[in-house]
């Protein structure tokens, strides 16, 4: 059952501002870092604002040697089943970095010289660079960070479609961008069977991440370390009929791997490529699901 069906909304997809989540399970869309900086409304400025104070405070304390300070932010991102997002097939579970893979995601975060070198700047750069981080976790990640946010965003919708609201329910942490700290409460939330509710506007939701790792290595990265190879006429470098050097991706995949440590090393070498993927990628941000999209998923 659909939340609009719950609450009997008289609404389909199509007509509502929000994604009509199932409430026992999970829907295959995923909120999207880009998508949000890419949002022109005060909404989405002020999302964007709160995703990037977070991680922020994440790597300040990782740089500073606040090793405990640090795990407890990530910690907080524990994995809670209220936004319905994600690819879980029977009961919503969600996948954010929680308590279960906060001690992995701590310890690839800490260890990587991403995080000390400056590379690592946005939340979505380590489903580039980090290795066990997946689009479903950074979608987790950014749904927990900005509880607060469509918490409100939540309350308002109800309010506008007529939704009861349960007062004093758990908040869960809320982020806290001007004393950096997780913080909960009670407030008013929509309660169903399956436990409390919040909404996310359908416009910041995508079929994938804007940041891919395979679209970086194989289109911007490989290239780059072909060039340099044949300029350091290495021996991965082969002739073709016209005299013309040449290096395979192949060749590069089999001499440097294709892990995401591998890719970091080799990104750290050019940090110019990661900026320019950013850059280009941020530009063309993959416009909001259609309706049709939106209602078969």
């Amino acid at each position: 059952m659909r939340f609009s069906e719950y609450f009997k909304l008289d609404s389909t997809q199509p007509h509502l501002d929000f994604v009509d989540i199932r409430l026992d399970t999970d829907i295959v869309v995923f909120m999207d870092p880009s998508a949000i900086k890419a949002s022109t409304s005060t909404f989405g400025h002020e999302c964007a604002s709160f995703v990037q104070n977070y991680f922020e405070a994440v790597l300040q304390r990782i740089k500073t040697g606040k090793d405990a300070e640090a795990q407890r932010l990530v910690s907080c991102l524990n994995e809670r089943n209220e936004f319905h997002l994600g690819y879980s097939q029977n009961k919503s579970r969600g996948h954010a970095f929680g308590t279960i893979s906060a001690a992995v995601v701590w310890g690839a975060l800490s260890k990587s010289q991403a995080s000390v070198t400056g590379l690592l700047k946005d939340l979505e750069d380590t489903c580039l660079l980090i290795e066990g981080i997946g689009r479903d976790m950074i979608s987790d990640a950014v749904c927990n960070i900005l509880r607060g946010p469509l918490i409100h965003y939540t309350q308002h919708m109800c309010q506008y479609y007529d939704v009861p609201l349960t007062p004093a329910v758990d908040s869960g942490p809320i982020w806290n961008p001007v004393k950096e700290v997780w913080e909960s409460t009670l407030l008013p939330l929509p309660m169903t069977s399956e436990g409390k509710v919040i909404l996310v506007p359908k416009v910041l939701v995508r079929h994938r991440l804007s940041y891919q790792y395979d679209e970086y290595y194989t289109h911007y990265l490989l290239p780059a370390m072909q060039e340099d190879e044949i300029a350091a006429r290495t021996g991965l470098v082969e002739l073709l009929r016209d005299g013309t050097p040449h290096v395979t991706k192949k060749a590069l995949r089999e001499q440097y791997g294709s892990s995401k440590l591998s890719v970091l090393e080799q990104t750290l070498k050019r940090p110019h490529i990661l900026k320019e993927y950013k850059e280009e990628t941020d530009a063309h941000v993959t416009p909001p699901l259609e309706h049709d999209q939106l209602s078969e998923i």
